[in-house]
């Protein structure tokens, strides 16, 4: 009753979107509000990617290895847990992914995954054994013969930092799988790519020994994003680079910099780009404070991302530590701080959805890198160098960064505390107030998780905790 519910809201309001009231709008097409129907809106319109059980404003936000079944040391089936699934949705994660619930070894189980999906309104993303090199349009649909018209499954896990060696059989795999799947609702064929701290030979055979030689002199990683973009064609650009650092506050420089290759390209493409938040800690890292957490998810959305994945919903095999929920099934403390996340994004993804990317504008001291004099950068050709974008003339603040967006031909701010603690060189506090200044007298409101609040004037002010954002949008 409750999903039902859900899907007669749906409609209503799907019935009643006027072209008039259409709230969307920009993307890369030259439409005014007034030209936008709902039921005209593709993934091209916006360059964004959302999943049919939701709406074109929902911003997907994932947790990786949301449901793992019960081996290699889980003490509960996560998968047949209704508990977990209602929690994933208190939390503001609308979309699970699979890591070791192979459909092959656990499809009962699997079902009932599914069917808790419906309940709660989640999208499920399949874990499918060697699902980058498949070779059998029969054995993919004996494989999904059960689960492929379930309204929650929302398409495939198909590779998870491949090497270039892997592209052209990641491609092929896909092209299977719509074979087989192409009279069901759309499905995403999810593929994340490396960071740039990758070696070469990561970039290239993901996995390799001493003896492994390179048959090229060198492979870089814009060449490595190029011939994925071009050999494989993705639905999203997906990639992870933890920042995450040492003990807090630690951050490890290059952040913005694989941002911006992969907004670059995302760009060009007119799809959107997905990035991996940092909660788990391994190799040099830390469990993310809330802090951390907020100003990774919060620059991102600033940058023009269009989807969160939380790494990790429940600790992977391996050394990790830190997750949504522990092993045995529990709430961590990082639960209420992904879900304060969620919140905001909650709050404002209607506008970033369908908001075109123009750059960022940085005021102030960017984040420390460990303590000292060394400090983060972000590339030259991502910002905004006269420090005002259409109304917006100036930014009085300490250590702000603003994502500029076109939002249907108006102008949207995701104003960014661009700081997780305390700048022991500048001696400015975590905490920011930031003034934003315009060229004429504006009217507009600013948004975030708390509230919804009109303004107008020549200005408009507020306060951010670290990594705390609001977002303006000018009327």
């Amino acid at each position: 009753m409750k999903k039902t519910l859900k899907k007669i809201t749906s409609l209503i309001s799907v019935v009643f979107l006027s072209a008039a009231m259409a709230s969307c709008g920009g993307g890369q097409t030259s439409e005014s509000e007034s030209d936008v129907v709902a039921a005209d809106i593709t993934y091209a319109t916006y360059g964004s990617y959302w999943f049919p059980q939701h709406d074109y404003k929902t911003m997907p936000v994932a947790a990786y290895n949301a449901t793992p079944p019960a081996k290699d040391g889980y003490k509960v089936n996560f998968l047949t847990d209704e508990r977990i699934f209602r929690e994933y949705e208190e939390a503001g994660i609308n979309t699970t992914m699979g890591l070791t619930d192979f459909i092959g070894s656990n499809l009962n189980d699997v079902e009932t995954a599914l069917n808790y999906c419906y309940d709660y309104d989640l999208a499920y993303l399949l874990a499918y054994g060697g699902a980058y090199n498949v070779k059998s349009e029969s054995a993919v649909k004996s494989a999904l013969a059960k689960i492929m018209y379930h309204d929650s499954f929302a398409g495939i896990m198909q590779s998870d930092e491949p090497g270039r060696t892997m592209f052209e059989n990641i491609a092929s795999s896909r092209t299977i799988f719509e074979n087989v799947l192409k009279d069901t609702s759309a499905k995403l064929y999810h593929v994340n790519l490396f960071p740039t701290y990758a070696s070469e030979k990561q970039l290239w055979f993901r996995t390799f020994s001493a003896q492994d030689a390179l048959p090229v002199d060198s492979y870089t990683y814009g060449q490595y994003l190029s011939d994925y973009m071009e050999i494989c064609k993705p639905q999203i650009l997906s990639y992870d680079f933890y920042p995450i650092a040492g003990e807090f506050p630690t951050l490890m420089n290059g952040y913005f910099e694989n941002m911006s290759v992969i907004r670059k390209a995302a760009l060009k493409a007119n799809i959107p780009f997905w990035t991996y938040i940092q909660t788990c800690s391994f190799g040099n890292g830390r469990i993310s404070t809330e802090a951390d957490l907020l100003w990774n998810v919060n620059t991102c959305l600033a940058y023009g991302a269009k989807g969160i994945q939380y790494f990790c919903g429940v600790n992977p095999q391996g050394d990790f530590s830190g997750s949504v929920f522990d092993r045995d099934g529990n709430k961590t403390e990082m639960y209420d701080i992904v879900k304060k996340a969620d919140s905001m994004i909650a709050a404002v993804d209607e506008y970033l959805m369908c908001g075109k990317s123009k750059g960022i504008i940085i005021k102030g001291v960017m984040p420390q890198i460990s303590g000292g004099s060394s400090r983060m950068t972000a590339p030259d050709s991502d910002i905004i160098k006269s420090g005002s974008f259409n109304e917006l003339q100036s930014v009085e603040a300490n250590h702000t960064m603003i994502g500029c967006f076109d939002y249907n031909g108006k102008t949207a701010l995701y104003v960014v505390n661009n700081a997780i603690a305390d700048d022991t060189e500048a001696g400015y506090t975590a905490a920011e107030n930031v003034k934003l200044d315009f060229n004429k007298n504006v009217s507009g409101f600013t948004l975030n998780a708390a509230a919804k609040t009109q303004f107008g004037g020549n200005s408009v002010s507020f306060s951010l905790g670290a990594g705390e954002a609001v977002l303006v949008v000018l009327n």
